[in-house]
């Protein structure tokens, strides 16, 4: 049927480390078709170990999707296909406040992937 198993983690309450974070995709990897890890960023250091996690993972062969809810959760969106992330989760809101979620609206996110010369 083509319809695919993505494979979820959620904490609201904190992000892990960049380690754990690797190690959560790669033992994970026969749960789902795509492993979707999505993390509470409090801070710009949260955020930075999510991205940091999807830049070590991207050579892998491993499908992932890895994002933030809060500040700079929505870096590893912008920059997924550099990241070589399997999907990306947007929303059809609009709003500046976005950000400050860790969101960005789908339209939103085409502009900045045409202005970063990402295709898609």
């Amino acid at each position: 049927s083509g319809a695919k198993i993505v494979a979820s983690i959620h904490d609201i309450e904190s992000t892990v480390t960049t380690e754990e974070m690797i190690g959560l995709v790669e033992s994970s990897d026969e749960m789902g078709d795509i492993i979707k890890l999505c993390y509470q960023t409090r801070h710009h250091d949260d955020a930075l170990s999510i991205f940091e996690a999807a830049w070590k993972l991207k050579a892998g062969e491993h499908k992932y999707a890895l994002m933030g809810l809060g500040i700079g959760g929505d870096w590893t969106r912008m920059h997924a296909p550099i990241l070589n992330q399997a999907l990306v989760f947007t929303t059809l809101k609009k709003g500046f406040s976005l950000a400050d979620k860790g969101l960005i609206n789908v339209q939103d996110l085409r502009i900045a992937w045409k202005m970063l010369g990402h295709t898609n």
